[in-house]
């Protein structure tokens, strides 16, 4: 190869170099000092009051945030305690988990709160990755006007069935004022999977107005209703006017006003058959991405309303850029983000740890957290495990003393008695040999 040749590539090389890095500056330059995606160094480098943290030289979204239409939205962990009442603080605990939280990390449930309270701390929900859990609520509306998806990742199980939405018994029978009037959930447009059950809510209208097929179209039947109590309900009025589809020929509403009507978006009634789910309008080309979910504004992976899989700052994908990619030696992609339900993050939630390029509750066998970095990593030997000692008053015997093994650390007493031993002693000591052996 002739001299020259050589140089062009090299010079041809470095241009393209430059031309990243210029485009890169550039970028960086038009997001503005401390907006979200610029350089910096430290976190204080961001902008203040806007949860932006300064992760792998970018300003970032905070842990237990995510990016979403230029917001850092607030992820909350729900719970799956069914029926269980916190004794007299019930609405100040949901009041503190669910306020300004926009995607809840689990199920959301709300029961036992017998009296008019004021749910306007749900507002901002938009996403629920489990099921939602409403029983003797008896407030007059639930404020979820946001909420645009259940993914039902976790069922309510109630009498031998799975269900994503469970409604039930929420109206005071000796107070006709208290009760949930109108469900008002006009952003919803999709749960995955789970069936809907609504039972003796005797206040609450326009439920079957509802196209639940066209919002629930992957469990037959979708919804189940029962009426089995003596006593007051409530007629309901018609839907208004403005909410009839003519697709449909029905009305269909969430409440009495004019911006409570359904939106119908499933290719079952208002698509083309060319399309294989949601879609925007009735043309042909107006079908929407297969990577969304709920519905979408447009034909494009950044016009979905939710996504199928996985959201990254505004798009839906398949799934998330790796943490780390190889060239010629396994390099850190600053791009990387880990899986977390259905969204990408560039930090995991602080009650979760990382392994691999995932979020998870707790690390897979053979492997421990490290606390400083919140990885798991490999153990080397046996895995720490922290067991709980026993009580004050309690030592250690044949039917505890399997609660000990594996353990590395014990929190609290262990009292090794001569009664101990008294009927199990073989068995006993074996197991104690084994202890001894891994506990630090």
């Amino acid at each position: 190869m002739k001299p020259w040749l050589l140089t062009t590539g090299k010079m041809s090389l470095c241009w393209i170099l430059i031309s990243c890095l210029v485009s890169l500056c550039m970028i960086q330059a038009e997001r503005g000092v401390g907006e979200y995606g610029s350089a910096c160094n430290v976190t204080s480098d961001c902008k203040v009051g806007f949860n932006f943290a300064c992760l792998y030289k970018t300003c970032s979204c905070s842990s237990s945030f995510y990016y979403n239409q230029g917001l850092c939205k607030k992820i909350c962990h729900g719970s799956s305690e069914g029926l269980v009442r916190h004794q007299y603080h019930q609405y100040a605990h949901y009041k503190l988990r669910y306020t300004n939280c926009s995607y809840v990390d689990g199920s959301l449930e709300i029961t036992s709160l017998k009296g008019n309270y004021d749910l306007g701390f749900l507002k901002d929900i938009e996403e629920i990755e489990g099921y939602l859990l409403v029983v003797n609520v008896y407030s007059n509306y639930l404020n979820l006007t946001k909420l645009r998806i259940i993914r039902g990742k976790e069922l309510y199980h109630s009498k031998g069935d799975e269900y994503s939405m469970y409604i039930a018994l929420n109206h005071n029978p000796k107070n006709l004022s208290e009760g949930l009037l109108e469900l008002q959930f006009k952003s919803l447009t999709e749960i995955v999977q789970g069936k809907v059950y609504f039972q003796n809510n005797n206040l609450l209208c326009y439920l079957n107005t509802i196209l639940w097929a066209d919002i629930n179209p992957n469990t037959k039947p979708p919804t189940e209703f029962v009426y089995d109590l003596q006593g007051y309900k409530r007629t309901c009025p018609p839907c208004p006017a403005s909410c009839y589809n003519s697709d449909t020929r029905h009305s269909h509403c969430w409440g009495s006003s004019d911006d409570m009507c359904q939106k119908v978006n499933y290719i079952k009634y208002v698509c083309s058959q060319s399309c294989d789910g949601r879609c925007f309008g009735k043309e042909k080309n107006q079908c929407c991405h297969t990577e969304c979910a709920a519905g979408c504004s447009g034909p494009r992976r950044v016009d979905c309303l939710a996504c199928k899989n996985f959201y990254n700052d505004g798009e839906c994908l398949p799934s998330c850029p790796q943490i780390k990619f190889y060239d010629q030696r396994w390099v850190e992609n600053l791009n990387g983000r880990y899986s977390f339900g259905s969204l990408c993050v560039k930090d995991c939630p602080n009650y979760l740890v990382k392994d691999g390029d995932g979020c998870v509750i707790k690390c897979p066998e053979g492997k421990y957290a490290n606390k400083s970095t919140n990885v798991c990593e490999d153990c080397e030997g046996p895995c720490p495990k922290i067991c709980e000692g026993v009580p004050e008053s309690g030592f250690l015997h044949s039917k505890n003393i399997e609660n000990f093994r594996g353990c590395t650390v014990v929190e609290g007493n262990l009292k090794i008695l001569k009664v101990s031993f008294i009927g199990y002693a073989k068995q006993t000591y074996y197991l104690l040999l084994y202890a001894f052996t891994v506990i630090k």
